[in-house]
C-alpha cells in the first residue's frame, strides 16, 4: 500500500542528504585521530558547513522542495544525527578512511553490473566495507540462502581482492544508531560479529571460515545471475512479505495461483 502523502522531506532524499553530509564531512578527514584533533567547537563548524552545503545542493536541483522553514528544521534533524553518529565513530578503535563513494565493476556468470561503495575503512592493515543505511536493516539478510535476501554488501566483498576482513552497515536511523556486521576477526568495531564466536540464534554460528563463506556468496550470486540472464522469471516470492513491496500483482496475478494449482492437467 502507497504511503500517504507528508509535509518534508521523503525517506529516500532525506536518506541521500544524509549520504551526502557524512562524504563531505569525512572528506580530506583521512582517519580517527584527525576526528578526535578537532576541538568540539571546529566539529560542529564542520558538520554545520556539510549540511548547509548539502541542502544547498539539493534546492539547487528542486528550489521549491522546501521552504525556508523546513530546510531550517532538516538542518536540525541533520546536525542532531551527525552529532550522535559522530560520538559512535569515537568510540571505535583507530581506523583509517581509505576511500569514500568508491564505484566498483562486478561480474557474476556474465552479469556486468556497476555499485558504489558507501565508505571503505582500514583497520590495522585490513578494510572493512561499510554502507550507510537510513532504513530497517539486518546481517541476517546476508545469509547465502540460493536466494539471498540481501546482496549488495557480499556482491562487494564475494570477489574483491585482496580480500576485505568485514562488512557492516552503519545503521543512521534516528531511533536506532549503530553498527552491525560480520567479520573474520575482531575490528574493534561495536556489535561487529566475529565469525567463529558468534553465538545465539545467528544463521552465521555455523560458519568458522572467512573464505568459505565469501565462497558461498559468490555462489550464491552467481546462481542468480544465471536466472537474471536466462529472464527466468517464476511467480514464486521469496517469502510472504515480498509481495507486499511490489507493484506488479496484476501482472503476475499471484492471487489466483491457488485456483489455476487446483485445476487438473487438461
Amino acid at each position: 500500500t502507497p504511503l500517504p502523502p507528508s509535509p518534508g522531506l521523503d525517506a529516500l532524499t532525506r536518506g541521500s542528504l544524509l549520504h551526502k553530509v557524512l562524504e563531505r564531512f569525512w572528506t580530506d578527514l583521512p582517519d580517527q585521530a584527525a576526528l578526535r584533533a578537532l576541538s568540539e567547537a571546529d566539529r560542529s563548524a564542520r558538520v554545520n558547513a556539510c549540511i548547509e552545503e548539502s541542502l544547498t545542493d539539493l534546492l539547487k536541483l528542486n528550489p521549491l522542495l522546501m521552504t525556508p522553514t523546513e530546510r531550517a528544521l532538516e538542518a536540525v534533524c541533520l546536525t542532531r544525527s551527525m552529532e550522535r553518529w559522530l560520538k559512535i565513530e569515537l568510540e571505535r578503535q583507530p581506523f583509517a578512511v581509505k576511500a569514500l563513494e568508491q564505484p566498483v565493476e562486478l561480474e557474476f556468470a556474465g552479469l556486468r553490473l556497476t555499485g558504489k561503495i558507501d565508505r571503505i575503512d582500514e583497520v590495522n592493515g585490513d578494510e572493512l566495507i561499510l554502507d550507510y543505511k537510513t532504513g530497517r536493516t539486518a546481517s541476517a539478510d546476508w545469509f547465502p540462502d540460493p536466494r539471498i535476501k540481501e546482496l549488495q554488501l557480499p556482491a562487494y566483498v564475494a570477489p574483491r581482492h585482496p580480500a576485505p576482513a568485514g562488512l557492516a552497515f552503519a545503521r543512521l536511523r534516528a531511533d536506532d544508531m549503530g553498527f552491525d556486521g560480520l567479520a573474520e576477526g575482531p575490528l574493534g568495531v561495536p556489535d561487529m560479529k566475529v565469525l567463529g564466536s558468534i553465538k545465539g540464534g545467528s544463521k552465521f554460528k555455523g560458519y568458522e571460515d572467512w573464505e568459505q563463506l565469501r565462497a558461498d556468496w559468490h555462489l550464491a550470486l552467481e546462481n542468480l545471475a544465471e536466472g537474471v540472464l536466462e529472464g527466468r522469471a517464476e511467480v514464486d516470492p521469496r517469502d510472504q512479505y515480498a509481495c507486499g513491496r511490489c507493484d506488479l500483482e496484476a501482472l503476475c496475478r499471484i492471487n489466483d495461483q491457488p485456483r489455476y494449482l487446483e485445476t487438473d492437467d487438461e
